[in-house]
């Protein structure tokens, strides 16, 4: 998945961000 092009971050924080995309942080 990508989120922003020519940015990757951590695969942890890819997950906190996509959650939050989702409306829910676990």
């Amino acid at each position: 998945m990508q989120i922003l092009s020519g940015f990757a971050p951590d695969s942890s924080v890819v997950d906190a961000v996509a959650a939050r995309s989702r409306g829910g942080i676990n």
